[in-house]
């Protein structure tokens, strides 16, 4: 990173995408910016103090709420992309379904 900073290279992450601009107007190699992807990423993240997470997979359960009775939900698993730490998100669903389709039936 300080490296590439130091040659005037521009590099940040929008929408999302880490983007390389370099300096001299050259187009990155796909191979180098695959292989670095990560690590600059981190990078960034570290210099702005700010922590990142990607999508890891989702499930869908009847949740044990009190005496017997259950909730439909889906938890969603994101990961941080500096720690490894694991965050969970759960939502309030649905899963009974209301009418018959080519994919199941009620």
């Amino acid at each position: 990173m300080t490296t590439l900073l130091g040659r005037g290279d521009l590099v940040e992450i929008t929408d999302g995408k880490l983007v390389v601009k370099p300096g001299s107007g050259k187009e990155v190699p796909p191979k180098w910016f695959a292989e670095h992807r990560e690590q600059l990423i981190q990078d960034v993240l570290m210099l702005v103090g700010v922590d990142a997470y990607i999508y890891n997979g989702y499930s869908t359960s009847s949740y044990p709420i009190s005496h017997g009775k259950f909730a439909d939900g889906m938890t969603i698993t994101f990961e941080s992309l500096l720690t490894d730490d694991i965050i969970h998100a759960i939502y309030n669903v649905i899963l009974r379904r209301d009418r018959n389709t080519e994919h199941g039936t009620r």
